[in-house]
């Protein structure tokens, strides 16, 4: 399309009488490269005010195709639009590729609508400083932030914590008490995300923290109904840590262990064999021999061929590295046999324990 073909749709979008052809301008505006779209962001901006709903959504559409740069000056309006259900997902896309100093100007506005009462508003609210950084707001407006931690709808809760967890590191590690408390959240989705927002700390903050980590491991031993999108969290978390982090948590190698067989969820022990059989050293090797009878349980055999079938080969392998860590005092040799049995396909390595061959899949 040249461009004499494009002022000819821009223009027909402003005065066509009919919202059939007003529409079919919108849409055919997106054939429009984004540089060449750009000279037009002003008539697409005025069509969200059009008398009929589907021409300002086929405009809104239209502007999610547009250079960030040519929406800058037009985002008070599309702060404004946040308001309209229909053109919402839309405007939230267009404010979210403005830059830094085009949020900051607006920043005021959209955090105060972090207490509009409708609860999708809040959550388009808190999108938005999720992805342009909570820690680029005015320090003035953070705790307006905080504020929606305490909201009464999940779905606002779940957007604040995700807000939180897109701060920068520093500005991160001083809310971590205010992501804890979250783990208590009476929703488990968003008690996962919280665990996850506090991993964004990485592992050696984590290790540091017994109170952090203590927290995840309760999430995981509670084994409670319906929260196992919280288990998978921590149980992810804590397959982050190295041996040598978690060496003074035996609670949470405990916690990691049992899940395997007793959680009640199989995507949670899925996620446990995996993460369990990350590592090959010994520094928690008296902590894994501790738990080693329920590791050559029968029913982690049920276990790892139950819980996922598409991958139990992966399983079972993770499986052998947790055998793999204890060494030939600690291995009966009931607890070998098993181990060998557990081995998958052609892919091992043969090792002596307690005199018996034992195969180590990798």
């Amino acid at each position: 399309m040249d461009g004499q073909a494009a002022a000819a749709l821009s223009r027909r979008l402003k005065v066509d009488p009919s919202p059939g052809v007003r529409r079919c301008c919108a849409e055919a505006l997106r054939k429009l490269t984004a540089a060449a779209l750009s000279p037009h962001a002003a008539v697409l901006v005025g069509a969200l005010d059009d008398a009929d709903s589907t021409v300002g959504a086929a405009a809104a559409m239209t502007l999610m195709g547009i250079e960030a740069g040519a929406l800058a000056a037009h985002a008070a309006t599309l702060v404004r639009k946040l308001g309209d259900p229909f053109l919402r997902e839309a405007m939230v896309h267009a404010l979210s590729r403005v830059d830094a100093a085009c949020f900051a100007l607006q920043a005021s506005a959209i955090v105060q609508l972090t207490a509009h009462p409708e609860p999708e508003m809040r959550v388009a609210a808190l999108t938005l400083c999720m992805r342009h950084g909570p820690s680029t707001l005015p320090a003035h407006l953070l705790p307006s932030l905080l504020h929606a931690l305490d909201d009464a709808e999940p779905e606002v809760r779940a957007a604040a914590v995700d807000a939180v967890g897109a701060m920068e590191q520093k500005a991160l590690e001083r809310q971590a008490d205010a992501l804890l408390r979250m783990f208590g959240d009476e929703v488990s989705h968003v008690r996962a995300k919280a665990i996850r927002a506090l991993a964004a700390l990485g592992p050696e903050a984590l290790a540091s923290h017994a109170e952090w980590i203590d927290g995840m491991t309760t999430r995981i031993s509670e084994n409670a109904e319906g929260d196992g999108d919280a288990r998978k969290a921590a149980v992810e978390v804590l397959g982050t840590l190295q041996p040598a982090m978690l060496a003074t948590h035996e609670a949470a190698v405990a916690a990691l262990l049992e899940a395997i067989l007793h959680d009640t969820a199989a995507y949670v022990r899925a996620t446990a064999v995996q993460c369990v059989g990350k590592s090959r050293t010994h520094t928690h090797t008296r902590t894994l021999a501790r738990r080693a009878a329920c590791l050559s349980s029968p029913q982690l055999e049920h276990q790892l061929w139950t819980i996922c079938p598409a991958t139990a080969s992966s399983h079972a392998a993770s499986a052998c590295r947790v055998f793999s860590q204890l060494d030939a005092s600690q291995l009966t040799e009931e607890q070998a046999k098993a181990f060998e049995k557990h081995t998958m396909g052609k892919c091992f390595a043969k090792a002596q324990y307690n005199g018996k061959q034992a195969a180590i899949c990798f």
